[in-house]
């Protein structure tokens, strides 16, 4: 289960988003927009960060790149309906994980969420191999020089 930021001035796509991230397993915090985003972002602790690119005062762009700028490791993913190809390439230029267009579907939240979750997942710890038994003695160094 990740901590998942969502951020949208719609409040039909927020309460959406909040209930298929929800059915998804991840625990949430929904901002009405990319202002109160911000304040959460910076107040709490959270492995991915969902924002509409469009709003007014602090839009997406504006969150993805404080968002990047203060924790590199946190994924952050735009969603975009009637923005400009200059404002959805420049979200790319700046280090976006993905975008995805409204209208959305839940599959593709879904696949988006999985594919920037596991993109910073701390890998597993690898075992240490074990090491190899000692042979004991005087016995031992023969074995190995008559061998």
């Amino acid at each position: 289960m990740a901590r998942i930021l969502i951020a949208d001035d719609d409040p039909q796509v927020l309460r959406t988003l909040a209930e298929v991230v929800k059915a998804l397993g991840h625990e949430i915090q929904t901002a009405p927009d990319g202002r109160q985003a911000l304040e959460y972002f910076f107040a709490g602790s959270f492995d991915l960060v969902l924002t509409d690119l469009a709003m007014p005062e602090v839009d997406g762009l504006q969150v993805l790149n404080r968002v990047k700028a203060a924790r590199p490791s946190t994924g952050v993913i735009v969603l975009t309906g009637n923005s400009t190809m200059e404002l959805l390439a420049a979200a790319i230029n700046r280090g976006v994980d993905a975008y995805i267009t409204k209208p959305f579907k839940i599959s593709e939240i879904d696949s988006q969420l999985c594919r920037v979750l596991a993109k910073y997942a701390s890998p597993e710890p690898k075992a240490e191999p074990a090491p190899e038994p000692r042979k004991k003695g005087l016995a031992a160094w023969l074995t190995s020089v008559l061998s």
